[in-house]
Parts: structure tokens; C-alpha cells; sequence
């Protein structure tokens, strides 16, 4: 309560400063209007006057330097639909940040930024295998809070990412071969539209968004407030890193395109690979992976990579899937001040040759920290079909992706150019998609790359539900309806159904260590 009082205290007198500051103050809007807001919220609002505003406008690229009117940490969901509100009334251009990871930038603007990293609730029903979580929630809290049933939902190898804008992307983590993208285990949403209509969405009420959502990326169709997840049994798995040098490299990612994507994938296994720098800051291919068994079965599972010339396996350890997510996929993927990302879908058979042209690009990059990875696609994201949902990529064998970093001009001329030999060369060796959970702005024809044939059906969504394209940005669904007769992949006619009740399971738990297995009941 105290500590509730003080802050409250400190909104009070943030209102009354902004209240005295007059009305020539740059904005378009009066202080007084603003100063009623922050009193009609229990977050917080951040003026470029304030003293938090520098570190308020910053997300994870800092290459895209943004100066956003106000910053609003929503904390509860009142906070978001009056944020809303107020965003309609001075006609305020509106995103949504989460964790802020965008690649391209995208969770920062010039208008207003609504904030949910403060709405981070996740509670768990250990009995129903179900958990709620908030959509400001990062992976590493969710993680934190399954472990104690000893339960799992598909994440990212990064502690501080959001799932709000993850899901929306697809989601892909170190066990999706083994539970599908984190898009799949979703069972339904709370959106709260432009309007600040809030709604439930799943396979029976609002379908038509609820398809939409799942790999339509965030920022699109209103502001994830809350996903209800399907969650698995998973406890001890057992970790492994297996190293070769650059010259071995082209024949080990041929063995793990042939015999570890797809449904040549074993069963209970996740794998990545990255060509980069080692512990020891050597160049090699790195592959890293998880299996839900014990050793033994987990070294017959990987035995045809051990057996690729040159291979040194250089982990082998068992833990809670949440230690050895970041113990083997963690860390920080941005060490030098700026950065950028993209990444392509390799379908096609590349054979050594084939791969041996990535490496060799990957052996010539200008700066050593700049890296080169592989995300294998297979197993049980092969289960879903490209048209359940708008996550489209079910076939492709590997998202290859890229990161470059620079500290100086000239550093940042040769990496930009290490990006464009990546894209070029990807650009022939891939199927011509895109992972859009690694946008780049760059990439002018991202509706085919993310989205593909699914494009004319999120535009019909995105028309229904955000009909004046409130929500956009540069790489946004956008424009009108499709015309009448096109195919589209699910039914939009049907009415928006708003939501009058709380989003949440019963039973469920909040967010805590379980003692000895048993669910408490009772809504939190």
C-alpha cells in the first residue's frame, strides 16, 4: 500500500507540473489534457520533459532513434483502452511495445508508444495444462513461473523478449520441433481494437482474428493483451553443443539438413546452429540443441552428426529446460552498439557445395562478432498446415538468418555490405521467404516474404477489425479489403464479438513456486 501511495503521489505531482507548464509547449495536445490522463491510469505516463524520456524511447536496435510524444507503461488493462482513447482524440500515432526486440525497429514512433511491459502477469492452472499469460510477460519470467509445475511453452532463447510480439511473428524456439511454433500452442487471445473494444478471439469466437494474430505480426489488428497458452509436461532434458572448423562446416549442415529437418527430425529433439564465434573466439559451425530424454538416448539421436568429419562435442549436461535454455541459447546477440538482421527460408537440398558457399561468405565477414545462424524446421511444425493460421512456413528445412554489428562508419560500410552478400546469396539459394519475426526494412517485397498467399485474407481481417488502418507502420497489412471474389482462407462475415468478461481460467494459480505439485483455486 505504501508503495502504491507513493506512486500515486508521484503521478499527482507529474500531473500538476505538466497542468503549469501552459499551453505552448510543442505538443498537439494541451498539458492539462495529458495531466488527465496520467491521473485516469494506475501506469505511467513519459514526456520528452521528463527525466525518464531518454531511456523511455530506447528498444533493443539502437540504430532506429525514435522520438516518440509520450511513452505509456500500461499496467493494467484500463491503462491501454484509456490510452486508446486519449491516442483517438488527439489523433496520436499508436505502437505497441512488449519487449521492445523488434529488428526493424518498429516498437518505438513519433506519435505514441503504449507500453505493456509492466502488464507481465502469468497465471498458471497446473492441472489444465493451461497458462495465462500478459502480453508484456518476457520469457524469462514465463520460464520462471512453468518451472515450478515443471511445465513448458515453445520460447526464445532470449530472456528479456516479450511473447506479444514473439507470438504474433510465429515464435520459434529451441524445442519447436518437438511442440510446434509458440503460435500453436495458442488457444485464444484478449485483443483491445482501435476503438478500445476489447475482444476474445479463438477457434470459435472471432476466428477470423484469431488465424490472423498467429503470425500476422504485432501492431497489425489492436493491441495482445493476454494469450491463453496449452502448455506441456517438461522438466530435466538433457543439453548438448557439437563444434566444427569452417572446412568441416558444409558437410555437417548437410548432414543436419538431411537427416534433422523435416520429418527426418528424431522425435523428442530441438536443435540450432550457428556459424560464428566460439568461446574461445575461433570461427566454427556450432550446433546446440535439447533432448526431453536421458543421455544415452539423446547421443543416439545426434550420433550421425557426432560421426561428421572434424565433429568435438563440447557440451553434454543435463537440467530444467529453463537453465539450459539459457545456459546454451542465451546471452546478449547484440555486443557492439549497432546492429541489423534479416533472414531467408532454405527449402531446397543444398548439399555440401550448396552450404559451402554460405560458409565461405560467413569466413569472409569484415567483423568477427558479426554471425550467421540456422533455425531447423520440422517435426511437429510440420503438423499444422501453411493455411491454419497466417504463420505460413511449415516446409521449409532452415530460417537462416544473419546479425552484423558495427562500432564506426567504416565498420558499418563493410557490414551493411556483408548483409547485402548474405541477402544476395540467400536471396538465390532460398525459397524466397521470409521470417517475420526478422524484419528488415529493407525488404520491399516482405508481404510475399512473410505472408505469401495469405496476404488477401489478413487483409480482409485487418479491414474488419482496424478499419481505419489506425494501427500501421512501415511493413504493416494495410489498404483496403480485397476485392469480392477473392479466395480467402478463412470467413470474415461473421460480426466482431466484444468480450464482457475477464480473460482467465478457473482454476488457475499466479505466478509463484509450487510447493508440492497441488493447484490453489480461486481467481486471482
Amino acid at each position: 500500500m505504501r508503495a502504491q501511495s507513493k506512486r500515486r503521489s508521484e503521478q499527482t505531482s507529474a500531473a500538476a507540473s505538466w497542468s503549469a507548464l501552459g499551453d505552448n509547449v510543442g505538443y498537439p495536445f494541451p498539458p492539462t489534457a495529458v495531466a488527465g490522463f496520467q491521473l485516469g491510469l494506475a501506469g505511467t505516463v513519459v514526456l520528452a520533459s521528463d527525466a525518464g524520456y531518454l531511456g523511455a524511447r530506447q528498444a533493443f536496435m539502437p540504430n532506429y532513434q525514435q522520438f516518440p510524444l509520450l511513452v505509456v507503461y500500461c499496467e493494467v488493462i484500463r491503462d491501454v483502452v484509456r490510452s486508446l482513447d486519449f491516442a483517438r482524440e488527439f489523433g496520436l500515432w499508436v505502437t505497441c511495445r512488449s519487449g521492445g526486440h523488434s529488428t526493424a525497429g518498429y516498437s518505438v514512433n513519433t506519435g505514441m508508444v503504449i507500453d505493456l511491459s509492466r502488464m507481465d502477469d502469468v497465471f498458471v492452472d497446473p492441472v489444465a495444462k493451461r497458462a495465462v499469460v500478459s502480453a508484456g510477460t518476457t520469457f524469462g519470467r514465463l520460464n520462471a513461473a512453468l518451472d515450478a509445475y515443471k511445465l513448458h511453452v515453445v520460447g526464445g532463447g532470449c530472456a528479456d523478449v516479450g511473447i506479444g510480439g514473439y507470438m504474433q511473428g510465429g515464435g520459434y524456439g529451441a524445442t519447436s520441433m518437438i511442440y510446434g511454433m509458440n503460435c500453436d500452442c495458442v488457444e485464444s487471445v484478449l485483443i483491445a481494437l482501435y476503438d478500445g473494444t476489447l475482444v476474445e478471439a479463438d477457434a470459435t469466437t472471432n476466428a477470423d482474428l484469431f488465424w490472423a494474430v498467429r503470425g500476422g505480426t504485432g501492431g497489425n489488428f489492436g493491441v495482445l493483451l493476454q494469450v491463453r497458452y496449452r502448455l506441456f509436461d517438461l522438466w530435466q532434458v538433457w543439453g548438448f553443443g557439437i563444434e566444427w572448423p569452417l572446412e568441416q562446416a558444409p558437410l555437417a549442415l548437410d548432414t543436419l539438413q538431411r537427416q534433422f529437418t523435416g520429418s527426418a527430425v528424431p522425435a523428442k529433439l530441438g536443435v540450432q546452429a550457428i556459424l560464428g564465434l566460439n568461446e574461445h573466439q575461433e570461427q566454427r559451425l556450432m550446433v546446440l540443441g535439447l533432448f526431453d530424454g536421458t543421455e544415452d538416448e539423446g547421443m543416439a539421436a545426434i550420433a550421425p552428426l557426432l560421426h561428421v568429419p572434424g565433429a568435438v562435442q563440447t557440451a553434454s549436461t543435463t537440467g530444467t529446460y529453463t537453465d539450459l535454455n539459457e545456459e546454451l541459447f542465451g546471452g546478449d546477440p547484440s555486443p557492439q552498439p549497432r546492429t541489423l538482421a534479416d533472414s531467408r527460408y532454405v527449402s531446397a537440398t543444398l548439399g555440401p557445395d550448396g552450404w559451402k558457399r554460405l560458409v565461405d561468405l560467413a569466413g569472409s565477414s569484415p567483423n568477427a562478432a558479426n554471425f550467421i545462424a540456422f533455425e531447423p524446421y520440422g517435426g511437429t511444425i510440420l503438423e499444422t498446415s501453411a493455411t491454419e493460421c497466417a504463420f505460413i512456413h511449415r516446409q521449409p528445412g532452415f530460417d537462416v538468418f544473419v546479425w552484423v554489428f558495427w562500432m564506426n562508419d567504416d565498420e558499418e560500410a563493410h557490414s551493411r555490405q556483408f548483409l547485402a552478400d548474405f541477402v544476395a546469396l540467400m536471396d538465390e539459394l532460398g525459397n524466397g521467404e521470409a521470417f517475420q519475426n526478422y524484419p528488415r526494412r529493407e525488404n520491399e517485397r516482405f508481404r510475399d516474404m512473410y505472408w505469401a498467399t495469405s496476404y488477401p485474407t489478413l487483409q480482409a481481417v485487418k479491414a474488419k477489425y482496424d478499419p481505419t488502418n489506425f494501427f500501421h507502420f512501415q511493413q504493416s497489412i494495410t489498404g483496403s479489403a480485397p476485392p469480392p471474389g477473392t479466395h480467402l482462407l478463412v470467413d470474415v462475415s461473421g460480426p466482431i464479438v466484444a468480450s464482457s468478461t475477464v480473460f482467465r481460467p478457473e482454476p488457475v494459480v499466479q505466478y509463484g513456486p509450487a510447493s508440492d505439485g497441488a493447484a490453489a483455486t480461486g481467481a486471482p
